[in-house]
């Protein structure tokens, strides 16, 4: 396992470990950095609950050299094949299922993820915004509008 050596997965190796030394129930299964067969996208951590479900953990360390507590931040479980009335229970605001979809009512949910801040709190939010935003801009990339 490269947690062990490679010095940009720390993050990755703490939660690991705390999630080994965590109290879970016995028939829980915890996955690092796995793909479901069939699929390409990898989950940091994804746990199995056994009477639960599943939690999928994405693991985010300082690599940017950014506060990470300082920025808000949500994420979101999209599931576009589903419609809300095929779950025995009711999504919670941080899926997105074949209904909300629909334009404005993503944006809604989109808007209802993060706080609303002040005006002097998103002038000093937005040089970390910048940072993170061209670290992950590729040439020829634009931005969306929202």
């Amino acid at each position: 396992m490269q947690l062990a050596t490679r010095r940009a997965l720390r993050g990755e190796k703490r939660v690991w470990e705390a999630l080994h030394a965590a109290p879970l129930p016995a028939a829980t299964r915890v996955f690092y950095n796995r793909a479901p067969k069939g699929c390409r996208r990898r989950a940091d951590m994804l746990i199995i609950h056994p009477e639960r479900g599943i939690i999928a953990i994405e693991v985010k360390s300082t690599a940017l050299g950014l506060n990470p507590i300082a920025i808000p931040q949500a994420a979101m479980l999209a599931l576009p094949a589903m419609r809300r009335d095929a779950f025995p229970f009711a999504p919670g605001p941080h899926m997105l299922t074949a209904e909300d979809l629909a334009p404005a009512e993503l944006a809604r949910k989109l808007d209802a993820l993060l706080p609303r801040l002040d005006p002097a709190t998103c002038a000093a939010l937005a040089p970390a915004l910048e940072t993170v935003a061209t670290a992950l801009t590729r040439p020829g990339d634009a931005p969306v509008p929202w």
